[in-house]
């Protein structure tokens, strides 16, 4: 009778620290998340950029070579 109670409350103790550890996996789930939508939204950003550079950069082309041509008509 006592190794059954024992062999209960090391059950009990069991469980507890399995609904812990659940907490916890839960809370990270939660954070890995949020960290993969702020990853998400950085790589979109960081693409935006990248094309606004690429763009800028092809403008700036542009108009170096109106400027060449126009500096050869004078």
């Amino acid at each position: 009778e006592e190794e059954v109670r024992a062999l209960q409350k090391k059950i009990q103790q069991i469980e507890n620290e399995l609904d812990q550890v659940q907490e916890q996996l839960s809370a990270a789930n939660t954070k890995l998340e949020e960290k993969e939508k702020a990853l998400q939204t950085a790589e979109g950003d960081v693409a935006a950029l990248n094309r606004r550079i690429q763009l800028i950069e092809e403008d700036l082309e542009r108009s170096e070579e109106r400027l060449k041509i126009a500096t050869a008509k004078l």
